[in-house]
């Protein structure tokens, strides 16, 4: 039986009343008690809000798919209610076994009464319903196919019709041990899952013959095999309780240029050992954390939808009441070089974009141009210009020609020409690239482009 959208069907009174059932019933620490648990569950569960379509939403029953607290919030409110429902049931299964919404069973009595139990189950709260499938000879069950041969219960390794085996290529920007790992966890899983040692030998031919697809040696393959199956499947079968570990990670993104971190850490270990404070600081050697670099799919997807295409052009006020920028906007959609050309702004910014390229412009001179590049948000970064011209600043150049004679912060204008840019080298190569077509080098106050020839436009 599987429970039909578990997470988003339980109602908070329900699951949060589960939750406090478990507590009481547990040794825990008198510090925490039962009900300041729940209080934080509860709001967890009716604090979790998202948005779309620049509307923002509250859920209002259920838990989050995806949060921490689910899994184990899920758990304990089916735990609750198939215990409740369990109690009462004259004919019962021979046996009932769960992983968290996946429910697996052995009926022993006839179909008609196992049809009449499910119906019962189904009907037994309000916001559950479970689907049921079964058969007499053959089931499967998460990735195990589960089967009757001679009396006994025989397993094998299930994959669903979708599974293309799409493990990681030999040539992935994955460190060398994760993608070994990966070639004997999964040895592993089908020496653990499989009854028959045949059976279990046929799958791991297939097996072999998608890593090797996935360009990793024959040999390779064979050999973490054969280390896998060479542990006792009934050792497998143990269960083995994770020891906890105090060690401080060094978490860095992944390169292959970066392994022989590793052995300075090694080297390493000698000096905080002997040190009686960096011992105490670290009781454990500090280990080295991997994290993904980004991926294809990290860097052309957003989670967000793109904004309508009717939102103006150019740039707005943030509208903060704080925002000393605000009042300096220009909300200009085109800018004009000094040959007349007319260049539109693309895209749409305020006070608080980041990593923009900017014009400041001066209301009284024509000249009086200054295309700048900050990874800040704009009005931060204003801050620091409207400092040089209250100081008179000479040595900067709109501290300077703000603080001419006739002039004030009341000629400031500023707008944003290109935003969303990813590092500083496309930002000062859009930086270089305004200041070439707005000519604020002989004809603005742009003046020290010194380390900016080096820039070239993406693609140029």
């Amino acid at each position: 039986m599987d429970v039909t959208s578990l997470y988003t069907n339980i109602p908070h009174q329900d699951g949060i009343h589960a939750c406090l059932a478990y507590l009481q019933e547990q040794d825990y620490n008198p510090e925490y008690r039962p009900k300041d648990i729940t209080d934080l569950i509860h709001f967890t569960l009716t604090h979790n809000n998202f948005t779309f379509n620049n509307q923002h939403f509250l859920q209002t029953m259920g838990t989050a798919m995806g949060t921490k607290m689910a899994p184990q919030y899920a758990n304990l409110f089916m735990s609750h209610l198939e215990e409740d429902f369990l109690k009462n049931c004259t004919i019962k299964p021979l046996l009932y076994l769960r992983y968290i919404d996946d429910i697996f069973i052995i009926w022993s009595e006839n179909q008609e009464s196992l049809i009449e139990f499910h119906q019962k189950f189904n009907s037994h709260h309000p916001s559950i319903r479970l689907s049921l499938e079964y058969s007499s000879t053959n089931i499967p069950f998460l990735d195990t196919m589960i089967s009757i041969q001679k009396g006994k219960i025989q397993t094998t390794v299930y994959k669903k019709p979708t599974d293309q085996h799409t493990y990681l290529h030999k040539t992935s920007n994955h460190p060398k041990h994760t993608k070994k790992a990966v070639i004997y966890s999964q040895a592993i899983r089908y020496h653990r899952i499989c009854t028959e040692e045949n059976t279990r030998d046929c799958h791991l031919t297939n097996l072999k013959k998608a890593f090797t697809q996935q360009g990793h040696s024959s040999r390779e393959v064979d050999h973490t095999f054969e280390r896998a199956t060479w542990i006792p499947r009934e050792e497998l079968l143990q269960y083995r309780r994770k020891t906890p570990t105090n060690r401080t990670p060094l978490v860095m993104t992944y390169h292959p240029s970066l392994e022989p971190i590793r052995k300075i850490l090694k080297k390493l270990q000698p000096i905080l050992e002997k040190d009686p404070v960096l011992k105490k600081i670290f009781p454990e050697p500090p280990i080295l954390a991997f994290r993904q670099a980004p991926n294809l799919a990290n860097l052309i997807t957003r989670s967000k939808l793109p904004q309508p295409q009717n939102t103006p052009k150019g740039s707005r006020p943030c509208h903060d009441k704080k925002c000393k920028t605000c009042p300096h906007i220009s909300t200009i959609s085109t800018i004009t070089t000094p040959h007349n050309r007319a260049i539109s702004i693309p895209g749409s910014y305020s006070c608080t974009s980041r990593n923009v390229v900017y014009l400041i412009q001066c209301t009284k001179c024509p000249d009086g141009r200054y295309v700048g590049e900050t990874r800040q948000q704009l009005r931060t970064r204003m801050n620091a210009h409207r400092k040089s011209m209250k100081d008179r600043n000479t040595q900067l150049p709109v501290g300077a020609h703000f603080s001419q004679e006739g002039h004030s912060l009341s000629n400031l204008s500023v707008l944003i020409l290109k935003g969303n840019l990813h590092n500083t080298s496309q930002r000062r190569a859009y930086e270089l690239h305004f200041i070439n077509l707005l000519d604020t080098r002989d004809q603005g106050l742009n003046t020290d482009i010194g380390l900016l020839i080096h820039y070239n436009l993406p693609g140029n």
